[in-house]
């Protein structure tokens, strides 16, 4: 299983890779961040924040630029794809 604070400090540094399981059962792999600087202006102006849960992750989706989200039980697998630092960008 995976550690959501753990993804969320590497999400806000890095773009990841997450694999995962959708609740329609079918599996999507998707390259997403946290890191503001990859995060459409617009969206970040518009983005209203929802309640945080401790069971759902919200990230930025950088092959369809938008908000998506994913559970954190049905992650499949998860890696850093490019070394970015977010202090750097």
């Amino acid at each position: 299983m995976f550690d959501r604070n753990t993804m969320y400090a590497d999400l806000t540094k890095y773009v990841c890779n997450v694999a995962f399981e959708k609740t329609d059962g079918t599996m999507r792999q998707m390259r997403c961040t946290l890191i503001p600087t990859y995060i459409l202006n617009e969206q970040k102006e518009t983005h209203v924040p929802r309640k945080q849960s401790d069971e759902v992750l919200a990230v930025w989706d950088l092959d369809k630029n938008a908000w998506r989200s994913f559970r954190i039980d049905s992650v499949l697998n998860y890696s850093i794809m490019e070394n970015v630092d977010a202090a750097s960008t």
